[in-house]
């Protein structure tokens, strides 16, 4: 598929290299191109497009850490402290990185019979809608997020 300008072939590259597994470039930018035909096929809109709605509905402005308290000699060795600590994304990259890969964990959750173009473009399609498994566990991190607001005067960003 052609992109128009950069910002779109920016964008073209950014997605395969992160759906990218064991370096095998060509494989994915095949799955990319068939499921973005898919797309185009289907819908009126212009692919990038609706690949650019769905990455903005995908990405989230927190996330959640793990912090690990430091032990004490009288606690028991088994239980461990963990402390949910809310980080909030500054750059416009690591959110868009955290976009893509929860994309990615809600098209390898879909079921595995059919292909995984199949499934990539019925995912941006649905996330582009808002009603997607990306955008449900986004709309989980950003909440569990709020609920550990009080952690933010720890500032962590």
């Amino acid at each position: 598929m052609r992109f128009k300008n950069s910002s779109e072939k920016k964008l073209k590259y950014k997605i395969i290299n992160h759906f990218m597994i064991k370096g095998n470039k060509a494989t994915c930018e095949n799955i990319l191109v068939k499921s973005l035909k898919r797309i185009q096929k289907l819908y009126i809109k212009p692919h990038s497009e609706i690949t650019k709605i769905a990455i903005l509905n995908a990405t989230p402005i927190f996330r959640v850490i793990e912090l690990q308290e430091k032990r004490k000699k009288k606690k028991k060795k088994g239980t461990k402290r963990a402390k949910e600590v809310p980080a909030f994304l500054s750059h416009y990259n690591f959110r868009t990185s955290w976009a893509f890969k929860l994309l990615l964990d809600s098209v390898k959750k879909r079921s595995k019979n059919t292909n995984f173009f199949d499934e990539l473009h019925q995912e941006i399609i649905s996330t582009s809608q808002n009603s997607g498994e990306s955008v449900r566990v986004k709309t989980e991190i950003q909440k569990t997020a709020l609920k550990k607001k009080f952690y933010l005067k720890y500032y962590r960003w």
